[in-house]
């Protein structure tokens, strides 16, 4: 049987969890015991503050683990917490018969027989693991406990069988076989003396030599070496810790001497191992100084971290809950930081960015000069700092990228490469936006853009070609950029559409490429597999007869419009009045209606954004002809928008200028002096306007102001932001030493060279400067 079906029981486990890491985070463990005790008739509340107190080093008492123990004991219960994740189940029953060893609960035969119904029956991944993305050590202590029940030595053959061995050799190569059964090897000894250690009522005789012995089969590598694997360290300094712990011998100078080891190897331990090493010094006198040192540490590491605010925030809020039990007013030093930094996080950083980069497209046509390099650069370092207090997924990279392009070209190039270097953003996305901006502005020569093709950068092929003049090329150029195509577009993705398009390519040139043209002459189309035409769907031409919908032609303030609609919506799969009904309606309206019919439309409070986009979304070419219809149109749209400000602002401020847009289209004027009633609306409503809101107008100033005003908003903008920036934000304070080349192409190639760096892709970065030196000889100079 499985106990406890019902849905609710891995919420009680979370509910005890978290209950039970707070009162031990306050040390009130008395009433954690004394909430035990009325419900220790609920399994699942039980594990749940049981798993957390182990975790801390408490102890659990007889009586509260006497009664869930029976039930657990039972052979054919198995529980289950409504979670795949195994290693949590594993950790939650380990945990558990441990507290139960310890308590006088059971024997380890008993506990033995309870723990391998949750053993796994194939090697766990965890454990196959070689690059660190998963701790190994829930299972590691699972084996160890099971080993040590049983009264046998745990070995790797325990774990690892020749079966298994095969298996991974088969698919993950002989390497990595190695390298698993390496890495167990190494863990195993301190797995062993750990559970030795937890399961003895007196500490491990000379536990000094003990660890000693065991530390000289580590032999981890130091953080700058290839094979250093950070999970691993973190594994063996947690095994390592606990073991002190558990001995509670001669505790100081064995701690000491631990950090000592990783320090001497300059491998810096994870905040998450840091803060569950300083909650149990918290716990011991002789380790309180370690406990401040090491919370420190945690916070200025946390601090100066280069990561987005939310998880520097999250990182000080735990130093600050680690600290607590030991000193309050430490902890609320940290908290207060955690607000400050918490202050600087919002949606207002959002529009704020969104304002400078509205401004910043703004100053496109302006007159470049010796300030555009350091403003484009102080643009760069105020992206830095609003991406790091964004949330992730709220940065507008292309956006924010074409802005800087539009500030000055050159210097996204050089810009782009520095962030490369450094790590900043994802270099696909960052030099894609910049590729195609310059395409856009013709600053580039689209040959050359096709090297990002060698950067795996996926950079719209499509796009390139559309722009490039092949019968005004050499053949010898023309080869280069069908073998480019070829090796980096159909080889990796020989999908129909590529290999359709490298065709074409080919023929039309008459070139003659052997390798390409066995490609298209052994290339096999995929099967085409038809749909059940059960499963087609088929769209209905419907004829429809306008005359019995609009019975006169002359259609003037007099008709029945209402009955037209009728008639319209009684047609079988009518349900709403369409752009088919408007259009035809519109070219149906005497010449003399046509004025009043847009303005009674326009002043129909029932009339929506959705509704004018709809009716006037195609107008007949004879009112497009007609100045005196187009002023109206003109008149009329700036009366709707003054009206519907609140609604259109947000439309703008989500970015759908759709409407807009139209209605410069329709009127022949330019959207500015649409924008000009939107903000004056606006500016008449009642309504409290937050800083959001604010930010937002500030954005579509931008579209009503000249480039040079746009420019000292943007000025001022960064102005502002600057104040937060720290020295090592960016490549520090502007210098002339950042002034970018003189030309777009020396800036491309200076960013193609500096990929150079990178050894894996040395082959590509030479595709890459010579399909650029193709476009150009002077590209390279």
């Amino acid at each position: 049987m499985v106990s406890n079906k019902w849905k609710s029981k891995l919420f009680i486990y979370d509910v005890a969890a978290q209950v039970a890491q707070e009162f031990l985070l306050h040390n009130r463990f008395s009433d954690l015991e004394s909430m035990l005790e009325h419900a220790s008739n609920n399994i699942y509340f039980t594990l749940g503050v049981v798993t957390e107190a182990i975790d801390q080093n408490f102890v659990i008492s007889k009586p509260y683990l006497t009664r869930s123990f029976k039930i657990l004991s039972y052979k054919s219960v198995i529980v289950r917490l409504n979670d795949h994740n195994k290693p949590l189940r594993l950790h939650v029953i380990t945990n558990y018969l441990i507290a139960c060893l310890k308590a006088g609960v059971c024997d380890s035969i008993a506990a033995s027989d309870v723990l391998s119904r949750y053993m796994p029956t194939e090697l766990p991944y965890e454990l196959k693991d070689t690059h660190g993305h998963f701790s190994k050590s829930i299972h590691l202590t699972a084996y160890a406990l099971l080993s040590k029940w049983r009264g046998e030595v745990l070995a790797v053959e325990d774990i690892i069988n020749e079966n298994t061995a095969d298996k991974i050799k088969n698919s993950n190569g002989y390497s990595e076989t190695e390298d698993t059964i390496g890495s167990l090897k190494k863990l195993i000894p301190w797995y062993t003396l750990l559970v030795s250690s937890l399961l003895s009522d007196t500490a491990v005789t000379d536990i000094e030599e003990v660890i000693d012995s065991a530390k000289n089969t580590l032999n981890i590598p130091s953080s700058d070496s290839y094979r250093f694997n950070l999970r691993m360290a973190d594994d063996i300094a947690q095994v390592w810790f606990a073991i002190i712990i558990v001995n509670n011998h001669n505790i100081d100078q064995l701690v000491t001497e631990l950090f000592e080891y990783f320090d001497n190897r300059k491998i810096n331990l994870t905040p998450k191992t840091l803060n569950k090493f300083i909650r149990i010094c918290c716990q011991y006198t002789d380790l309180e100084d370690m406990a401040y040192e090491l919370s420190q540490q945690n916070f200025e590491r946390a601090v100066q971290s280069k990561v987005n605010a939310n998880e520097i925030l999250e990182d000080i809020v735990e130093v600050a809950r680690a600290i607590l039990p030991l000193d309050k007013m430490q902890a609320e030093l940290y908290f207060g930081k955690a607000i400050e930094v918490s202050g600087k996080i919002g949606d207002e950083n959002f529009s704020r960015w969104e304002a400078l980069t509205y401004h910043a497209f703004n100053i496109e046509n302006i007159v470049h000069d010796d300030s555009q390099p350091e403003l484009a650069y102080r643009f760069a370092r105020c992206a830095e700092l609003t991406h790091k207090y964004m949330y992730e997924d709220h940065f507008n990279w292309e956006k924010s990228v074409k802005a800087l392009v539009n500030i000055h070209p050159t210097s996204s190039l050089t810009i782009a490469s520095r962030w490369r270097d450094r790590r900043f953003g994802e270099d696909e996305i960052v030099i894609n936006a910049i590729g195609e901006s310059l395409l856009q502005k013709e600053l580039i020569a689209p040959v050359a853009l096709l090297s990002l093709l060698c950067l795996e950068s996926g950079f719209n092929l499509e796009k390139i070609l559309e722009n490039i003049q092949f019968e005004t090329l050499d053949s010898y150029v023309q080869i280069a950029i069908v073998l480019i195509i070829y090796q980096y577009q159909v080889i990796p993705n020989p999908s129909e559409n590529n290999r359709a398009l490298l065709e074409h390519l080919y023929s039309e040139c008459s070139l003659e490429v052997d390798k390409v043209r066995s490609f298209l002459e052994t290339y096999e189309l995929d099967e085409i597999i038809e749909k059940d035409s059960r499963y087609v769907s088929h769209s209905i031409d419907k004829k429809i007869d306008w005359d019995a919908i609009f019975v006169n032609d002359q259609l003037d303030s007099n008709y029945d419009y209402e009955s037209a609609k009728t008639r319209y919506l009684s047609i079988e799969g009518n349900y709403s009045l369409d752009d088919n009904y408007h259009n035809e309606l519109q070219r149906r309206l005497s010449n003399k209606y046509i004025y009043k019919y847009i303005e009674s439309t326009l002043e129909d409070p029932k009339i929506g954004m959705y509704e004018v986009n709809l009716i006037f979304r195609e107008i007949p070419n004879k009112w497009e002809n007609r100045a005196a219809v187009r002023e109206c149109f003109g008149k009329n749209f700036k009366l709707y928008c003054r009206r519907h400000a609140a609604e259109l602002f947000i439309s703008l401020r989500d970015h759908d200028p759709k409407l807009i847009s139209l209605m410069s289209s329709v009127s022949n004027l330019p959207e500015s002096e649409f924008i000009k009633e939107i903000l004056l609306g606006r500016s008449e409503s009642s309504e409290l306007l937050d800083s959001d809101s604010l930010f937002n107008m500030v954005s579509m100033i931008s579209k009503v102001i000249t480039p040079d005003a746009s420019k000292s908003v943007l000025e001022h903008g960064l102005t502002l932001l600057e104040e937060e920036l720290s020295d090592d934000t960016g490549d520090g304070e502007w210098s002339m030493d950042l002034i970018p080349p003189d030309t777009i192409e020396a800036a491309y190639a200076g960013y193609l060279i500096s990929g150079l760096a990178e050894p894996p892709r040395l082959y590509r970065r030479v595709d890459c400067l010579s399909q650029a030196a193709l476009s150009d000889s002077q590209r390279l100079s």
